[in-house]
C-alpha cells in the first residue's frame, strides 16, 4: 500500500495540468471520441490511431466527465499506481519462490555430498532442517503478502488456507 501511496503522490501535480502533447490526436480531436465516429470504428478502423482499448477507456471516459481533463489524468496516476502495486507483488512472489529454490538446491547438494560419505548425518539434518524452514517461510510469507493485496478475494484464502489458520474467519454453518 505503501507503494501505491507514493505512486499517486508522485503524480499528483498531474492535477492541475490541461491536455498536452498528443492529446489532440487521441482524445480531444479524435473524430472516435468527440466526432460522428464511436467506439465500433475505434474497433473496426484505421481511425484509431493507437491501441483500441486506449481509445475505448477514452470513449467511455468522455462518455462519463466530457473533456474536463482532471478525471483522465486522476485514472491514469491510479492506472499507474495499481500497475507498480500488482509489479510489487509479482517481485515479491518471485523472490520468495527464489528462496525456495534455493533451500531446495543446498538440500539436493547436501543429499549428494552426504550420499558420497562426505557429510555427517548430523550435519545433513540441520541442513534438511533449515532448508525445509527457509522453504516454509517463503512461502508464508508468499501467501500472507497475496492475502493482504488481494484482501480475502482469492477463493482458496477465502476457504481457510491463511498462514496463520482461520483468525478472524467464520467458517461455513458457524
Amino acid at each position: 500500500l505503501l507503494l501505491f501511496a507514493l505512486g499517486i503522490l508522485a503524480f499528483l501535480p498531474v492535477t492541475r495540468c490541461a491536455f498536452i502533447w498528443d492529446d489532440d490526436a487521441h482524445l480531444t480531436a479524435n473524430p472516435c471520441i468527440v466526432g460522428p465516429l464511436g467506439l465500433k470504428e475505434i474497433w473496426t478502423s484505421a481511425h484509431a490511431r493507437i491501441c483500441p482499448l486506449v481509445l475505448t477507456t477514452f470513449w467511455i471516459e468522455h462518455r462519463l466527465w466530457g473533456l474536463n481533463p482532471l478525471p483522465y489524468h486522476l485514472v491514469n496516476v491510479l492506472m499507474h499506481a495499481a500497475t507498480a502495486l500488482v509489479r510489487a507483488v509479482e517481485a515479491d512472489q518471485a523472490a520468495a519462490r527464489a528462496r525456495a529454490e534455493d533451500a531446495s538446491r543446498a538440500l539436493a547438494r547436501g543429499q549428494e555430498l552426504r550420499g558420497q560419505g562426505l557429510l555427517p548425518q548430523a550435519d545433513f539434518d540441520g541442513l534438511r532442517a533449515a532448508a525445509d524452514a527457509a522453504a516454509r517461510a517463503a512461502h508464508r510469507r508468499s501467501r500472507r503478502r497475496e492475502a493482504q493485496h488481494l484482501d480475502g478475494q482469492d477463493p482458496e484464502l477465502r476457504g481457510g488456507a491463511r498462514p496463520h489458520g482461520n483468525r478472524g474467519l467464520r467458517s461455513e454453518g458457524r
